[in-house]
């Protein structure tokens, strides 16, 4: 279904039909745009290519961060699929198990004093391993940079939200890192940085320089 496109359930049927027998339409999203309203079936079709697209994306993102779940991201359980029992449908959306994590504080909802140099430097730390393991968020706002606590008390960094990562796949290092650069992952957890602990100069609090292209 697409922003403002009431869902069919005959048009989906349709387009799984179609999927099936291997004849899928012209799915192209600049296409869609201009005539999805006419295009019932077409833009099913669509949908259908972006969640399976998005859906793949995201398991693979947490397959490639699986040193951190548990601990800095949530645990990945698994495959699922979503079944309706009002209707019955031809698409059966595929979805995620991951871990639920409770009484977890929004970073820039933390009172200042608590926010240890450990603790901001770790959100620094982490998105470098993630980007060194071909990960890049490309999503990161205020609610799902998280704190947490260890079962010691101890607050930990927490991320949350890979439904739009940016893989890297074949780029070379310099074409990585300009992609890490360009979607801007480290420049906007700098910016939340200075604005929950109240400062502009990051890098003296943590003591250290820090490379917003890594």
């Amino acid at each position: 279904m697409g922003i403002g496109q009431p869902w069919s359930q005959q048009a989906e049927a349709e387009a799984e039909a179609l999927r099936h027998l291997g004849t899928p339409k012209n799915t192209q999203y600049s296409t869609l745009m201009s005539f999805r309203k006419n295009d019932l079936v077409g833009w099913e079709q669509f949908c259908y290519k972006r969640m399976e697209f998005d859906y793949l994306t995201e398991v693979e993102a947490y397959q490639r961060l699986q040193l951190f779940q548990g601990r800095h991201i949530p645990m990945f359980y698994g495959e699922a699929k979503l079944i309706t029992t009002d209707v019955t449908r031809a698409i059966i959306p595929r979805a995620i198990l991951i871990e639920y994590i409770p009484d977890a504080i929004p970073l820039h909802n933390m009172n200042k004093d608590s926010i240890s140099l450990t603790l901001a430097k770790s959100f620094l730390e982490i998105l470098k391993e993630f980007h060194a393991r071909g990960v890049v968020h490309n999503d990161l706002n205020y609610g799902n940079i998280l704190v947490c606590r260890s079962e010691n008390g101890q607050a930990r960094a927490f991320i949350i939200d890979f439904e739009h990562p940016c893989l890297r796949e074949s780029n070379s290092d310099a074409e990585w890192a300009d992609i890490v650069h360009q979607l801007g992952d480290t420049r906007f957890m700098l910016g939340l940085l200075q604005e929950s602990l109240g400062i502009e100069d990051v890098s003296s609090f943590i003591g250290e320089a820090i490379d917003i292209n890594s």
